[in-house]
């Protein structure tokens, strides 16, 4: 299992709560697992 920072954790959170990106494109853009990236 992957382990993430909390930094990063909360970047992509940050950015997801601006409202300007989809968790799907999020994930895209940060490489990332888009089920991982909801779980947040």
């Amino acid at each position: 299992m992957v382990k993430y920072s909390s930094e990063l954790k909360a970047e992509v959170v940050s950015e997801y709560l601006q409202g300007d990106i989809s968790i799907s494109l999020l994930s895209k853009k940060r490489n990332l697992p888009r089920i991982q990236v909801g779980r947040w």
